[in-house]
């Protein structure tokens, strides 16, 4: 069985599209250097964090790492792989009792308003605003731990940003190829292309 067959060539700025009787250039921004990388190695994971580093020529003498899999350079420590963190906002023990304040200031709340306290009440809702923006800044909606977002998440961000674009401009030109590859190119910590009923020649 034959498959339609696309080609990508790539120039010193810009990336030419072979598809049939379509021929067309792009400009070689980061999101293709990050797509012909991945269209390359079908099949094979490629870090987030990892490709940003396409965007850098290799020296010659290290060239031979480029046939390497990602993951016989983790093992071999040719480069430091970057793994996101699971840094949390706060620690479980405090977020229970700062919760278990708020929940004694609302009640104390409560008994002041029934007495009229309008003076005490003053120091205590400014405590209570206090605890709830502590709690909203360190839980999500759901009632999970926020996480910091390091230079991993940064990465992630980035990566699929710029390749969620370039996939765009080809589905501008090209709408059956553009549809093809954005089901097929997996996006976010780990970005893979998994071929399908195409074929992709970089």
């Amino acid at each position: 069985m034959t498959y339609p067959v696309v080609q990508l060539q790539e120039k010193a700025s810009v990336v030419v599209l072979h598809d049939g009787d379509i021929v067309h250039e792009f400009r070689k921004s980061k999101g293709w250097i990050y797509l012909l990388e991945a269209l390359r190695h079908p099949g094979e994971c490629r870090y987030a964090y990892s490709l940003k580093t396409a965007e850098h020529p290799i020296p010659e003498e290290y060239r031979f790492v480029n046939n390497v899999s990602e993951n016989e350079r983790n093992t071999e420590n040719l480069y430091a792989q970057h793994y996101m963190r699971s840094m949390e906002m706060a620690d479980r023990q405090t977020v229970k009792e700062v919760s278990a304040r708020l929940n004694r200031v609302i009640a104390i709340e409560a008994e002041l308003r029934m007495n009229n306290d309008i003076a005490a009440l003053e120091d205590l809702l400014r405590e209570k605003e206090q605890l709830s923006q502590y709690l909203q800044e360190v839980m999500s909606k759901g009632g999970r731990l926020r996480y910091f977002k390091d230079d991993g998440y940064k990465a992630v961000v980035s990566v699929q940003k710029a390749l969620r674009r370039a996939l765009q401009e080809i589905e501008k030109v090209d709408p059956p190829l553009g549809r093809y590859l954005s089901k097929r190119v997996k996006v976010w910590h780990r970005v893979v292309y998994q071929p399908g009923e195409m074929v992709v020649i970089c």
